[in-house]
């Protein structure tokens, strides 16, 4: 009888256990049911907040906004959600529906510990100064306006935005230390490997600084040494055929996969009215017809792209538009799970340079869009090898750089190291303005790529087509149809 009862007491102890449990895991899933509705909205919101907060310059504060949903931004909320999904054995369904929930919280954490930053560096873009010669200046539009300036006026701009650019450089490093500080909070090991988790992982072409230079600075120096270093003028020469050699070694290519990059850069491209088809030549669309051909420039490059563009934006704008957000901005922003978001995060370091680099390995080409002098190939050739061969050093360059908390110290640090392993001279100013636009390890090369051959490619295209397309503000047939939505909101109707 006493065995009976202790039998009998023991399973109700278990049921009762069991059934807290259960309702325990109930009220938890209830709770992540309702965080992922409130997310979806929350994502929205942000989405058109950044929306405006780039293209209408709406006056509105990021950090205020993310204030307003301290659930999402809580280390203890992230935890909690993760435990949840831990309890969660049986039911992989139920895991895989709630996993991306866990990952939006964990990003939208980091975003909201970079938020008071974006608002600093919002408000110092918006700042404008006065250039003699040329008059008031906006911080925001330097990228747009150097190309159009001579080289002295070019210098009286970047010395007059000296004081910006260090300011700018200072809210930099302060948005990385935070962000690290946000990566220790979530217990990743350092700030590369939360971003290599919470961004990159799935697929992404991107990699890490540390791992790139783990898996390629042997290679990349023995090859460049061997390849290209001139005893004679002690200095690195190339052409971009013989970096084709680099880019295709097996130490290289298995990091730095070109067909991979393309495809991610058809992903942007797409996002701007632009498509890429396996055809020759590259087309212009100078009419809003789909069916219309376009002009077709004949092009002798190995990949063999046909680019058609859409008559709504100007490349120049592209360029100004995509060096931007192609910065911390972009890149903390959710790829996955929100249209809007999806055009504006792309990796524009692995887009249109990595096009424009394969048109400058074609002397067909060079030869019908550039001067046909030597003198002036040469020139080009030169730029280009440039850009290539910092590709593999900008990321190394970048890591040294974050040891350094001084903006001051960083910018010459920035320009001897330019010196004394680019063999490349840039005056401090000019060094100065490249760091403020260029706020994270990969985007430092996409700033170079604006700022020494973009500018020469758009005003050469430009020269060859002629056509409106160039000089209209908005980007892409896509991109206008979505700025036609997003300008009849008002942010007062955007959910709180």
């Amino acid at each position: 009888m006493k065995k009976q009862l202790f039998i009998l007491l023991f399973g109700l102890t278990f049921l009762l256990l069991f059934t807290s449990c259960q309702n325990e895991l109930s009220r938890r899933l209830d709770r992540l049911a309702l965080w992922e509705t409130t997310a979806l909205k929350l994502e929205k919101q942000q989405a058109l907040l950044w929306w405006y907060y780039f293209t209408e310059n709406r006056p509105m504060q990021l950090a205020e906004s993310f204030a307003l949903h301290p659930e999402f931004t809580s280390p203890d909320s992230i935890r909690f959600a993760s435990e949840t999904l831990a309890m969660i054995t049986e039911n992989k369904s139920q895991q895989a529906a709630l996993r991306p929930l866990v990952r939006y919280l964990e990003q939208t954490y980091f975003r909201a510990r970079a938020a008071a930053d974006y608002d600093r560096i919002r408000q110092l873009n918006d700042s404008k100064f006065v250039v003699p010669g040329i008059g008031e200046v906006q911080f925001s539009e330097i990228g747009r306006l150097l190309p159009t300036l001579n080289p002295a006026k070019q210098q009286a701009v970047l010395k007059a935005a000296y004081p910006n650019s260090v300011a700018m450089v200072a809210i930099r490093n302060h948005m990385r230390t935070e962000l690290a500080d946000a990566a220790e909070q979530l217990g990743f090991i350092d700030l590369n490997a939360a971003m290599d988790s919470l961004y990159f992982a799935g697929g992404t072409p991107d990699i890490t600084p540390n791992r790139w230079i783990v898996q390629t600075q042997t290679a990349y120096d023995s090859l460049f040494r061997e390849l290209f270093w001139n005893e004679n003028t002690q200095n690195f020469t190339a052409t971009i055929e013989d970096l084709l050699q680099v880019i295709q070694h097996p130490g290289i290519s298995r990091v730095l996969n070109a067909q991979q990059m393309l495809s991610s850069g058809e992903n942007l491209l797409r996002g701007l009215g632009i498509r890429l088809n396996r055809q020759s030549g590259l087309t212009v669309d100078t009419l809003e017809n789909r069916n219309f051909s376009g002009k077709t420039v004949a092009i002798e490059i190995p990949s063999d792209i046909r680019m058609v563009v859409s008559p709504n934006a100007g490349l120049l704008s592209y360029v100004e538009y995509y060096q931007s957000l192609g910065s911390v901005e972009s890149v903390l922003m959710n790829q996955e799970q929100n249209a809007i978001s999806r055009y504006i995060r792309n990796p524009w370091q692995q887009s249109l340079s990595g096009i424009f680099e394969q048109l400058l390995q074609s002397p067909v080409w060079l030869a019908a869009n550039f001067d046909s002098s030597e003198i002036a190939t040469n020139q080009l050739r030169s730029t280009a090898t440039f850009w290539a061969f910092w590709r593999s050093r900008s990321l190394a360059i970048a890591l040294e750089l974050t040891e350094i908390s001084d903006p001051n110290s960083q910018i010459d640090n920035f320009a001897n190291r330019l010196q004394t392993v680019m063999h490349f001279s840039a005056d401090r100013e000019a060094c100065a303005w490249l760091l403020a636009l260029q706020p994270s390890f990969p985007e430092l090369e996409s700033g170079f790529y604006q700022a020494i051959l973009a500018p020469q490619m758009c005003r050469n295209l430009q020269q060859e087509f002629s056509v409106q397309w160039f000089e209209n503000i908005e980007a892409g047939k896509m991109l206008k149809d979505f700025w036609a939505k997003g300008s009849q909101l008002q942010f007062s109707d955007l959910p709180h």
